[in-house]
């Protein structure tokens, strides 16, 4: 009984099942009072008689001149442009940064070896690339499937990739080039589905898999630094309710200058610098 008032305390939500409705219904509400409150100074989202309407930003419009220069500097840029693997562009920023150290165990992370750096890269490429720990076992050698499902399961924590993400987040902010980015005040947002077969009760098909998916929608700032993440089911499009509840968290993100670590029980983790 006491784990599960501390699970349902640690996650802001009632423990006794017939108070779950009454809570969901005021949260729902309120979500729904603040996005109408915030409507007229709302830039993001807004509904009339035609529906809802989506902000664009508005485009740059350049003068001839300012084109030529641009076509120039852009063929500059292709012309210098580095091509690089991904393995090797990881090493590369790996013995800059060392944020593979997040993923060793504590007491060898100051004694790091070629062969543990190796093995926690490829288990990163395995799962970051959706190609999954038997194939890449079977694609590399010298890393074997079991080494990367036990780096995979044991220290791919989600603290572990926090930790991982913010010192390259902040080495990204110390680039002279980060400074035209933004200060992580505005965002993006897009959905990605993955299969999901798994015999469950709630299951969504989708017409593009042509199966169950699931579909995970990620929130990244300016300062390439994703700061939210929501678990949808795969529909066919995005329900409208959820541009409210994007829209106000959006903005309430964006008001609180990423001061708060919480809006209305919904945790948003925030990055150590």
């Amino acid at each position: 009984m006491r784990m599960r008032e501390s699970f349902f305390g640690a996650a802001g939500l009632p423990s006794d099942p017939q108070e779950a409705n009454i809570y969901l219904t005021e949260r729902l509400n309120q979500a729904y009072d603040f996005f109408l409150e915030s409507q007229p100074s709302n830039t993001y989202a807004n509904v009339d008689a035609n529906g809802w309407r989506l902000s664009t930003d508005p485009t740059e419009k350049l003068a001839p001149p300012e084109e030529d220069r641009l076509e120039q500097f852009k063929g500059w840029l292709k012309k210098h442009m580095r091509s690089i693997r991904l393995p090797e562009l990881l090493i590369e920023i790996d013995n800059e940064l060392q944020f593979t150290r997040y993923f060793m165990p504590f007491a060898s992370r100051g004694t790091r070896s070629v062969s543990d750096v190796c093995s926690v890269l490829t288990a990163i490429m395995a799962n970051g690339c959706n190609v999954g720990p038997y194939n890449m076992s079977r694609m590399v050698k010298g890393v074997s499937y079991s080494q990367i499902q036990r780096i995979t399961d044991w220290r791919l924590t989600e603290d572990n990739q926090r930790s991982a993400l913010a010192s390259v987040v902040k080495a990204i902010a110390n680039l002279d080039t980060s400074q035209v980015w933004g200060q992580g005040k505005t965002s993006a947002s897009d959905g990605q589905r993955f299969a999901f077969r798994r015999q469950v009760l709630q299951q969504t098909f989708t017409p593009k898999f042509s199966d169950f998916a699931l579909e995970f929608y990620s929130f990244l700032a300016d300062n390439y630094a994703p700061f939210y993440s929501s678990l949808l089911n795969a529909l066919t499009g995005t329900p409208p309710s959820f541009w409210i509840v994007c829209s106000t968290m959006r903005a309430t993100w964006c008001k609180l200058r990423f001061k708060s670590p919480a809006y209305s029980g919904l945790k948003i983790p925030t990055f150590q610098s």
